[in-house]
């Protein structure tokens, strides 16, 4: 029982904060508790044969595999996921014998047995979660793959890239029927999810997580395949892969009325939503030109505006939204710095224009002879005019600027200052998107859904 809650409570800081010291603690003592209680050896030949001599209680023993393996897979899944445990993880298949739980129902376990187990095309409460074991046995092979590259900060080989990318493909289509999402098996899932709706949620987070962690193998790539052929392919994967994630999240809305959730309520689905905008924000940044830009452009202001909203919900994404809106101002005040003029009137030197279109007021603008809109502050009216408080405290500034720096006008901008990116894009050198590339490298958490 003390190993249950403890990871159960490890879960739920896990959600509520992915930097806590306490769930990482928590993780770490549940797995030497585990280890103390010999589950890690809970099917080597010897303790079956003990089993099969004195009798055993299969309820028991089932719970036993779930709470390891919820343990190991969580482990595993983490080590590929940008987190301080990234290429690690602490748990080495060879020192376990744990036999994967079974596909079945609760109600139809039964104490005195015997095992029995589904097979995995048939839906069940435990079916998601032998999924996500099986993911999370990917996710290792790829570390034990990439490891040292990701230790350096290295591009992986392509080739060794493709092959991981063939893994990913192999795994998704090994799923049942009820886990696709193609209109074909979603058709052919339809009595299934009316039987069980939350396989619906679940499918669609399982879905979210790969899609995610499949654009994050190919981001390496991600800029270079616009100028060479030869990686095209990682860029149009990172592309629909993003796409993918974004109206996986749109169809949570209906989905989670049926089964009882709220996608913005979940903090891992709105971190996955700030990856993928800002992969399709870059993209389109960088390709401002392409077929149907202006309405990507679009959606990625829409989606960053849900995520303002959802910011306070999620620590880790309030400060992704900080890293990228330091890294906005940056790149912004750099592109001012590069077009203005000698000739051009003085500026107030706590403030600076940014740079939209040739450098003149947006439309809307709020100039000294106009009153200012009631409950907009100043810097609100900066930035909406196309000006923006100078941040010298973006490095070294003190924390009471800071705080006044990060205030709520300040957040409310982060869409305002992505629009005027997509503006000055043009003249970004290789540097500058490489800063802004890396800011989509917030924590994924360890959760399969």
């Amino acid at each position: 029982m003390a190993l249950e809650a403890i990871t159960a409570l490890a879960r739920v800081l896990f959600h509520a904060d992915w930097y806590s010291h306490k769930a990482q603690a928590l993780r770490i003592d549940a797995i030497c508790m585990a280890r103390s209680m010999q589950i890690h050896r809970l099917d080597t030949a010897k303790k079956q044969e003990e089993r099969k001599r004195s009798g055993y209680n299969v309820i028991e023993v089932e719970v036993q595999r779930r709470a390891w393996w919820h343990l190991v897979s969580s482990d595993w899944i983490t080590s590929f996921s940008q987190s301080p445990q990234e290429a690690t993880y602490l748990i080495h298949p060879k020192h376990m014998r744990v036999n994967h739980p079974s596909n079945i129902d609760d109600e139809f376990l039964n104490a005195t047995g015997p095992e029995y187990s589904f097979p995995l095309s048939v839906p069940t409460s435990m079916s998601v979660f032998i999924f996500r074991i099986q993911y999370a046995e990917l996710c290792r092979e790829i570390i034990d793959t990439l490891g040292s590259t990701l230790l350096e900060s290295e591009q992986p080989d392509y080739e060794t890239l493709l092959e991981i990318d063939r893994k990913f493909h192999t795994f998704i289509q090994s799923l049942p029927t009820f886990f696709q999402i193609d209109p074909d098996s979603i058709q052919k899932s339809r009595e299934i999810i009316q039987q069980r709706p939350y396989l619906a949620w679940q499918r669609t987070v399982v879905h979210l997580s790969f899609h995610v962690r499949f654009c994050r193998l190919h981001r390496p790539y991600h800029r270079e395949g616009l100028t060479n052929p030869k990686y095209a392919y990682s860029r149009l994967t990172c592309i629909r892969s993003a796409q993918t994630v974004l109206d996986l999240r749109h169809s949570l809305k209906d989905i989670g009325v049926l089964a009882g959730f709220n996608p913005s309520d979940y903090s891992i689905v709105m971190n996955h939503v700030f990856f993928a905008a800002m992969v399709l924000a870059t993209d389109v940044s960088m390709n401002p030109a392409a077929p149907g830009a202006d309405t990507r452009k679009q959606e990625v202001l829409d989606i960053i505006r849900v995520l303002e909203k959802s910011q306070n919900e999620s620590v880790s994404l309030m400060e992704a939204i900080r890293k990228n809106t330091q890294t906005l101002l940056s790149i912004l005040q750099d592109a001012q710095r590069e077009v203005q003029q000698p000739a051009r009137s003085p500026v107030r030197n706590d403030t600076i224009a940014v740079a939209s279109g040739a450098g003149d007021t947006m439309p809307g603008a709020t100039t000294p002879s106009q009153p200012r809109p009631v409950g907009m502050d100043e810097n609100t009216t900066n930035v909406a005019s196309g000006r923006l408080p100078f941040a010298d405290g973006m490095s070294g500034s003190s924390p009471e600027d800071e705080g006044l720096m990060w205030s709520g006008a300040r957040r409310d901008s982060w869409g305002q200052l992505w629009s005027d990116l997509f503006n000055v894009a043009p003249e970004m050198d290789e540097l500058q998107w490489d800063l802004l590339l890396n800011d989509s490298d917030l924590p994924l958490q360890s959760n399969f859904y």
